[in-house]
């Protein structure tokens, strides 16, 4: 197991995963068992369970709460720290504060992660706005953190800066496809030659360092083990095992975890699991 960097609590430290869609996730295992038996094999230290969206609680929204609570408590008992995340879009700030202390009370978790992703699926927010959303779920939480593109300076990076009073850990999406990072990304951060191109381990550097440009703050990074785009199965399996053969800043960031657990096939997992 690699070492990360000390200094944030159980969930926002080690080696982890998102959970997008528990419910789904749950019947593909087919049991609670045979799901957390899977997450000991893979070294997981933390679980980021998605816990509301736009507008309702729940990894989706027809969700069975009581079977995804249910597996919370018995992941937690199994030994994960468990966090919950959720989709923020910044169109009604009172509202959006309420439904995510709903949720984070429903799961019972004490971290929190806020993923704002400026003009995703219509998702719009000012420096003000964020202050105020942080701001009311700051005092109810452990732990606060703050999720969003990997290539932070190509989308609102004074959101971050807006972020990094309330926030205990900042979390770029660092993932990778075929090219990342590209020497457009490089020449526009005035990086050039500093990190490889269309290198995972590189570009994971890169959105590490670029967020900590714009708030400094504890990092964990996630990593892409899901295929999009044009990107498949073994495009992915080439790019996780070229991260971890190249990756060498583990001290550097108090974890790191994985986008995400449902999309994430065996072969994918497979290499994870041999170098975690």
């Amino acid at each position: 197991m690699p070492v990360f960097k000390t200094g944030l609590k159980p969930p926002f430290s080690g080696h982890g995963f998102y959970v997008y869609d528990l419910e789904t996730l749950l019947n593909a295992y087919g049991s609670t068992a045979a799901l957390i038996g899977e997450l000991h094999r893979l070294k997981v230290d933390h679980l980021w369970l998605r816990i509301h969206g736009r507008n309702y609680v729940g990894s989706h929204q027809h969700t069975n709460l009581n079977r995804e609570t249910a597996f919370a408590d018995d992941a937690r008992a199994a030994g994960f720290a468990i966090a919950g995340w959720g989709w923020c879009q910044g169109e009604d700030i009172p509202a959006e504060t309420a439904l995510a202390l709903g949720a984070i009370n429903t799961y019972g978790v004490d971290h929190y992660i806020a993923d704002i992703e400026q003009g995703e699926n219509g998702a719009h927010w000012t420096a003000q706005e964020i202050q105020q959303f942080l701001g009311g779920i700051r005092g109810h939480v452990a732990g606060l953190g703050f999720t969003s593109f990997g290539f932070i300076d190509g989308h609102a990076p004074q959101l971050l800066q807006a972020a990094a009073a309330f926030v205990d850990m900042i979390n770029p999406q660092a993932y990778w496809f075929k090219n990342f990072p590209k020497a457009s990304m490089l020449n526009q951060t005035g990086t050039v030659g500093e990190y490889p191109l269309a290198n995972s381990a590189g570009y994971a550097g890169f959105c590490c360092d670029r967020y900590q440009h714009w708030a400094a703050k504890p990092v964990v990074i996630s990593g892409q083990a899901y295929t999009a785009d044009g990107f498949d199965s073994a495009d992915a399996v080439a790019k996780l095992s070229q991260f971890f053969n190249d990756f060498g800043r583990y001290g550097d960031i108090c974890g790191f975890n994985w986008w995400h657990l449902g999309d994430a096939n065996k072969a994918m997992r497979d290499v994870i699991a041999a170098h975690m």
